[in-house]
């Protein structure tokens, strides 16, 4: 079993917050070129030639394990799932250990104001996974229009991460899953069903 500790997720975890509050002090004038439809939900299709594990179902059940409860947001963890705490409500993740399945987030104050495709690239620029997960169409969370990677990050590990700015902060929340992808697709979507936004 892979300690926690040595994880990419909290590798890519750590290293977003020392690349990403760079970018929180950065310019603000800097976002003249950005496209401002790149904060909508239909931009780029998926690149991954793999359907998107998290396209809503009417079938879903939502996960109903225990209240992960934050400043900005909330979800429930699917069962089976436990809590690890990293740096507050800040930076966080909550881990099935057996089959190594984790999902991490992260909350940046003062964040500089990106648009979506902006956020993906810096969240790509700080990974230090083997493989990078590919940009895919943005998607909802929620109700609020969230960036989408998604795609193998080892030769036995996928990932999906979302992210926005919200009110100044920026939030990313990321399942790095080794189980199988229906599996990785009953904790994505059994997840997000319950996130909630504050």
């Amino acid at each position: 079993m892979r300690s926690n500790l040595a994880s990419p997720g909290l590798r890519l975890t750590c290293a977003a917050v020392l690349l990403l509050g760079l970018v929180a002090c950065g310019d603000s004038g800097n976002n003249s070129t950005a496209d401002p439809a790149a904060s909508g939900t239909t931009t780029s299709a998926s690149t991954t030639g793999e359907p998107s594990p998290t396209e809503p179902t009417s079938t879903v059940k939502p996960a109903s394990g225990f209240k992960v409860d934050t400043s900005r947001f909330s979800f429930r963890a699917p069962k089976g799932f436990e809590n690890h705490p990293i740096s507050g409500e800040l930076i966080g993740s909550v881990v099935d250990l057996l089959p190594d399945d984790s999902i991490y987030f992260s909350i940046f104050e003062d964040y500089h104001d990106l648009t979506l495709d902006e956020m993906a690239k810096a969240y790509l620029d700080a990974s230090s996974y083997q493989i990078l997960p590919k940009e895919v169409a943005h998607t909802e969370i929620d109700g609020r229009p969230v960036f989408h990677l998604s795609g193998p990050i080892s030769d036995r590990s996928y990932a999906d991460a979302y992210g926005l700015v919200i009110d100044g902060t920026g939030v990313n929340i990321t399942f790095e899953v080794h189980s199988n992808a229906a599996r990785r697709k009953e904790i994505i979507e059994s997840t997000l069903a319950t996130f909630r936004w504050k």
